[in-house]
């Protein structure tokens, strides 16, 4: 048996062999931009959520601080200081300029007696129908 020494034996590289070697070759490139590219991708929207972040931070806090300056003017005190600063003569109401209106109304009284002629003039008063219950 004789064995051929593939060493010194001259091969010929076919046409075909080199196109697959090629075309193979570019893909694996394709697919290594594409997975760079994507990576790339990746860390723009990280920087993207943390930017949105600590604009959301920022306008909490704004929020935050708007709340307690309104808290703040809105006080009693606050409102009591402004208004004798203003001069506006304001007072606290006093317990006979206070109404109150009941949630469940009485029933409908009966309308009163009338004079038999009705009165026709535009000035007329109608009596009242039901009255207002006060605490």
């Amino acid at each position: 048996m004789a064995r051929s020494n593939s060493k010194n034996e001259t091969t010929t590289l076919k046409f075909r062999t080199i196109v697959k070697t090629f075309a193979i070759s570019l893909v694996v490139a394709v697919v290594g931009l594409g997975l760079v590219h994507q990576h790339n991708l990746h860390h723009e929207l990280a920087d993207v959520g943390k930017r949105l972040d600590a604009e959301t931070r920022a306008v909490e806090e704004k929020i935050r601080q708007s709340t307690r300056v309104e808290a703040t003017l809105k006080s009693p005190v606050q409102l009591a200081r402004r208004a004798a600063e203003l001069n506006l003569g304001l007072v606290p109401i006093q317990a006979t300029q206070r109404l109150f209106l009941a949630r469940n109304p009485l029933p409908i009284a009966a309308p009163l007696a009338t004079s038999t002629t009705p009165d026709t003039s535009p000035h007329a008063v109608t009596p009242a129908l039901a009255t207002v219950p006060t605490r």
